[in-house]
C-alpha cells in the first residue's frame, strides 16, 4: 500500500486509543496507550500490505529527472491524509504521532535497508523490509487502485466520524 493509506490507518487506530485515554488519566494509562498505539500501528501496516495492492503513487512521475521523485510523490500525496489525521486527533498529538509513525515504520525500515543500506541485523520486519512489495498482477491495476482509495477514503471518514463522536461524549 502507499503511504497515505498507512498514515490514515495509523490515525484511525490513534482515535480508538484516544477514546480509552479520554476516560483514563495517569502515567500507567499513558504508557499503555503508547504501547498499544505503536503495536497496533505496525500490525495495521503489515495487514494492509498483505492485501493485494499496486504502489501506484511511485509511478506518478510528477517531477521527471528529479532525484528521489517517487519519495517526493509519496510525501506530497500523504499530506492530505496527514492533515485529516492531525485535525481529528489534535487533542492527543503524542498518541496521534505514535499511530501515524508506527503505521509507517515498516516502510521507513524498508527504505533504510534497500536505499540507504542499513545493516540487515537492524531490520525488525524481515519478511516485509528485506524485499520490495509483491506485485499483484493478477488483479487489474485500476481495481487495485480503487481498492486502496476505498480503504484510504473509508479510513479517513471513519477517523473523522470517530473524532466527532469522541468529542461529543
Amino acid at each position: 500500500m502507499n503511504s497515505p493509506t498507512h498514515v490514515i490507518a495509523g490515525a484511525l487506530i490513534a482515535q480508538g486509543v484516544m477514546i480509552y485515554r479520554d476516560r483514563h488519566a495517569g502515567p500507567v494509562s499513558a504508557v499503555l496507550c503508547g504501547v498499544t498505539t505503536i503495536v497496533a500501528g505496525m500490525v495495521s501496516h503489515l495487514a494492509l500490505d498483505a492485501l493485494p495492492h499496486y504502489d501506484w503513487i511511485v509511478y506518478l512521475n510528477w517531477f521527471p529527472g528529479l532525484s528521489g521523485d517517487p519519495f517526493l510523490c509519496e510525501a506530497l500525496c500523504t499530506v492530505p491524509m496527514s492533515a485529516v489525521g492531525w485535525y481529528a486527533g489534535r487533542e492527543h498529538p503524542v498518541i496521534l504521532g505514535l499511530g501515524m509513525f508506527s503505521a509507517m515504520y515498516p516502510d521507513f525500515e524498508k527504505v533504510a535497508y534497500l536505499v540507504f543500506y542499513m545493516p540487515q541485523q537492524l531490520v525488525i520486519f524481515r519478511a516485509h523490509s528485506l524485499r520490495l512489495s509483491i506485485p499483484h498482477y493478477y488483479w487489474p491495476r485500476p481495481a487495485l487502485i480503487a481498492l486502496e482509495l476505498a480503504i484510504a477514503g473509508g479510513s479517513a471518514a471513519a477517523t473523522l466520524w470517530l473524532a466527532a463522536w469522541r468529542r461529543r461524549r
